[in-house]
């Protein structure tokens, strides 16, 4: 594979970072794109570190050496030594490979003070949001000053009028906490997911896109899971985003110390997340939650065993027993029962909704 120098090109007060990539095993050219509408030529670092970051995990996939057409972060190539052997350890089909820049470089910004936090409107991001604000999070330095919001995520890039009723929205919330609001537009899932699962390429992507952001030092990634999560492999770790950071840019990792239900217990506590709790990747229709997928499911156990549930305008009032036996239902049609009337109990312990066993044994604190 190689990276080549990425260009810049500004456009409606949009700025976009582009590079072509060569494949080696298809002799195929490739375009990879990262576009910020709403910041200034000021607030960019081109660098060959964000493509890099993003790309690397394709590149183990189809066994190639990466190329770049650039200089690198020396702290980034010593630690994606360690990034390529975690990897590799879960996953047979990747191979180690060779990272071959032209050579390196320190770059030196001028940030602000507080820290840039990714965004896409569901329990982990607010919680990571609500942790940094100065009443939570006395550190000035990782206090929370933007919220960095992609388009080509969860969002897909033909899903304009959805992405834009959650921009418009969390732009709004960020406002009423003097937080800055960041748009983003990729489109690595359009070119490069059919090679690698996105549950495994999206934080790397994540942390390469905030990489060419000259704003803050500290750019958070909201954990998805607890220390203790062992389901399976997943691309955003405690043990592995840090990995991902330069001497410009520290990557953090944040709230793995929490389970779901620690989470969401503490959120429903702030009224704003009441119009704007998004958990929903089935069925992306604005800020809407279908309310049938396991995702909405679980974390609408979770609201009505709080009582919040009935404040969350983004979905419906459904009962605990209603909830429950639609995921059953799910639970059913998996395939992973064999008897459509399991009882909940089991379906609980043995699929999704681990969460609701951890509310049990403490609903103390919740009382």
């Amino acid at each position: 594979m190689i990276i080549k120098k990425p260009t810049i090109n500004t456009k409606n007060k949009s700025i976009r970072l582009e590079s072509e990539i060569s494949l080696e095993k298809d002799k195929e050219n490739l375009r990879l794109y990262f576009e910020y509408p709403n910041v200034n030529i000021k607030q960019i670092i081109p660098t060959m570190d964000s493509f890099l970051v993003s790309l690397l995990l394709v590149a183990m996939k189809l066994g190639e050496d990466i190329k770049l057409d650039g200089n690198i972060s020396p702290k980034l190539s010593y630690n994606l030594n360690t990034y390529q052997q975690y990897f590799k350890n879960f996953l047979n089909e990747l191979k180690i490979i060779n990272i071959l820049p032209m050579g390196y470089e320190i770059k030196k910004p001028h940030p602000t003070k507080g820290s840039m936090c990714s965004f896409s409107g569901g329990v982990d991001s607010f919680y990571s949001f609500f942790s940094h604000l100065p009443k939570n999070q006395k550190n000035l330095f990782y206090q929370i000053r933007y919220i960095y919001f992609i388009r080509g995520f969860d969002i897909g890039n033909n899903n304009k009028s959805s992405f834009d009723i959650c921009k418009n929205s969390y732009n709004k919330f960020a406002k009423n906490y003097d937080v800055k609001f960041i748009e983003a537009k990729t489109n690595f899932r359009e070119v490069f997911e059919n090679i690698l699962s996105w549950e495994i390429l999206h934080a790397s992507v994540l942390a390469g896109s905030a990489l060419n952001l000259n704003l803050t030092k500290s750019f958070i990634i909201p954990s998805s899971h607890k220390f203790d999560y062992s389901k399976s492999i997943w691309g955003s770790q405690q043990v592995t985003d840090f990995l991902l950071s330069t001497e410009y840019k520290e990557i953090i990792h944040h709230g793995a110390d929490k389970s779901r239900a620690d989470k969401i217990n503490f959120i429903s506590s702030y009224p704003e997340t009441y119009n704007n709790l998004r958990v929903c990747w089935e069925k992306i229709n604005g800020l809407n939650n279908c309310c049938e997928c396991e995702k909405c499911l679980r974390t609408m156990s979770i609201l009505k065993m709080i009582n919040k549930l009935k404040h969350y305008k983004t979905f419906k009032n459904y009962s605990i027993e209603a909830i429950f036996k639609k995921l059953k239902t799910l639970h059913s049609s998996s395939g992973k029962a064999k008897n459509p009337y399991e009882n909940v109990d089991l379906m609980i312990k043995e699929y999704y909704t681990k969460d609701i066993n951890d509310f049990k044994n403490n609903r103390n604190k919740y009382n």
